[in-house]
């Protein structure tokens, strides 16, 4: 028995409470930050995936006045065209082209309700 004794050393650590606390409170301070950079993390996936959508829903809204605008050169006298016009403008905040196309809009068509609904929300802006 003493033989095998000798192949196993006999190293006692002590922790002492001291150093127990220590690590402790490191150890929640670590967590509490791998936490809040995890959130972090996640908030800015978030901006982002945001930016992305706002990004594509711009461009779909320039192809379709890229179109409408085709609409209108091919026939000058159609309302509609240009109402398009003046509602996706206006949602891109291009407020003098929405006006623009509104105008035009309730030159061919004074009566037209929607056109001077739109008139109205715009005058507000």
């Amino acid at each position: 028995m003493a033989a095998l004794k000798s192949y196993f050393p006999q190293i006692f650590r002590k922790i002492t409470a001291k150093t127990f606390w220590r690590m402790f409170i490191i150890l929640i301070v670590a967590s509490i930050l791998l936490f809040q950079l995890g959130k972090f993390g996640q908030n800015l996936y978030q901006t982002y995936q945001r930016a992305q959508t706002k990004q594509a829903e711009k461009q779909n809204l320039e192809a379709q006045i890229a179109r409408w605008q085709q609409v209108a050169a091919k026939r000058p006298d159609f309302r509609d065209a240009y109402f398009e016009l003046a509602v996706l403008t206006y949602r891109l905040n291009r407020l003098s082209e929405a006006k623009y196309y509104l105008n035009k809009t309730l030159t061919l068509d004074p009566n037209f309700e929607p056109a001077r609904e739109l008139e109205k929300v715009i005058r507000d802006k």
